[in-house]
């Protein structure tokens, strides 16, 4: 039976780079799997009585997963980067990307090893799987 969920849930910071998601291979989840984590960005207060007006959502990052479980997997930043600079410099290699940080809330790392920051709780939106014998993605067109 497949499970047809696209949105689960931030269960775990584990450091800067990795997240774990309450998704895995019984959700259909692979290594061409793609999640948007969205959540609170902004808090919105009045300027004269300091009163919370409300919330505004959206995504947060954009991840990938590494390792896969069946009920759960590890991810990471699909933005890898190159800087031109470190590569020039002889820093780096063109193919070995470095990882990027993702926006997390360091308080709530696991273990302890200008944005809104990635907390348990936030929403993991299965967004696009990739085609394995093509280069073509599939959206998920599902709305809140």
């Amino acid at each position: 039976m497949e499970n047809t969920n696209t949105t689960f849930k931030v269960v775990r910071i584990l450091d800067e780079y990795r997240i774990i998601i309450n998704a895995g291979t019984i959700h259909g989840i692979d290594e061409h799997s793609r999640f948007k984590i969205m959540g609170v960005v902004d808090k919105v207060y009045d300027p004269d009585t300091q009163e919370l007006l409300g919330t505004l959502n959206g995504e947060k990052a954009r991840v990938i997963p590494i390792e896969i479980y069946e009920k759960m997997c590890i991810c990471e930043n699909s933005n890898q980067i190159i800087p031109m600079q470190t590569f020039l410099l002889g820093l780096s290699s063109p193919f070995s990307p470095l990882r990027k940080k993702l926006p997390i809330d360091k308080s709530q790392i696991a273990n302890p090893e200008t944005y809104s920051e990635i907390v348990p709780g936030d929403r993991a939106e299965l967004y696009s799987v990739i085609l394995e014998d093509s280069s073509l993605e599939t959206e998920d067109s599902s709305t809140e």
